[in-house]
């Protein structure tokens, strides 16, 4: 076996575990950021890509778990920077298709924010017995 074959499997040994790299301090930090079952995912990213940077080339760094750490925290915050969030529609164009839809009115969000509470869909409020699902009434919030 060659110095280069030597190395790599020295190399490969030292690749730390899924398992030490959750155990960190970073891991623990990064867990309320992205939760523990994508965080688990990124840790096994970052292995196989170590792992594969051995085997191909040879190289790694005198700290892997360092280095692991650092590719984790890095794929985790990037992560979290991704998604939906909020922006400001300033393109003068009312309904943008690549901004979401139409944002709804203050009544139409106070009207969904009231109906997903507790409310009368099969109660008849007046009786004190079992309604009927259809009987079309008007929502009146206890505000």
């Amino acid at each position: 076996m060659s110095e280069k074959e030597k190395s790599k499997r020295a190399g490969l040994r030292d690749v730390p575990s899924v398992d030490q790299l959750l155990r960190t301090d970073t891991a623990r930090e990064l867990r309320d950021l992205v939760g523990i079952r994508r965080l688990t995912n990124i840790a096994r990213s970052v292995t196989a890509e170590i792992r594969t940077s051995i085997q191909n080339d040879g190289d790694f760094v005198e700290s892997l778990l360092e280095e692991a750490i650092k590719r984790m925290q890095a794929s985790a915050r990037r992560e979290s920077q991704a998604g939906i969030k909020p922006v400001i529609n300033a393109t003068g164009v009312l309904l943008h298709t690549n901004l979401g839809r139409a944002p709804l009115s203050e009544a139409a969000r106070g009207a969904m924010n009231d109906a997903a509470r507790y409310c009368s869909v099969e109660y008849d409020v007046e009786s004190g017995m079992r309604g009927r699902r259809g009987t079309r009434r008007t929502f009146r919030s206890p505000r």
